[in-house]
């Protein structure tokens, strides 16, 4: 609750700062502008999300395939001769790269640090 409140303090100070030096011009087109990157930065998460879902599924699925193929194997050999078949079960490790941001994501990180930078810190009370 404390974080809620801090945050709109500081956008309500922002929003003030913005309307009283400027026009109500300016505050729409700046509020309009934060909710699109808003709106941008949602519907990224949610791809990213899904993806990550889709792929988590897709390796559910491969695994319970390889889980039925060595039991029809395991059925099919009934003597002990599936000493070859364990070399075979070795799970390959697959390091994903890290995504590249977006060129609109890095403008509007450098747009809010150069925003942010321009607006002093408050001090911290111990």
């Amino acid at each position: 609750l404390l974080d809620w409140v801090y945050v709109m303090s500081r956008v309500m100070l922002l929003v003030s700062v913005i309307y009283f030096h400027s026009s109500f011009l300016r505050l729409a087109f700046v509020a309009g502008l934060g909710f699109a990157v808003y709106l941008y930065q949602n519907r990224v998460r949610n791809q990213q999300r899904l993806q990550q879902q889709q792929q988590q599924q897709r390796e559910q699925q491969q695994q319970r395939e390889r889980q039925q193929r060595n039991a029809a194997e395991d059925d099919g050999n009934a003597e002990g001769e599936n000493s070859s078949n364990n070399d075979e079960q070795v799970e390959e490790v697959i390091a994903e790269p890290e995504p590249v941001p977006s060129k609109f994501a890095v403008f509007v990180t450098f747009m809010t640090s150069l925003v942010s930078s321009i607006i002093p810190e408050q001090p911290q009370v111990i």
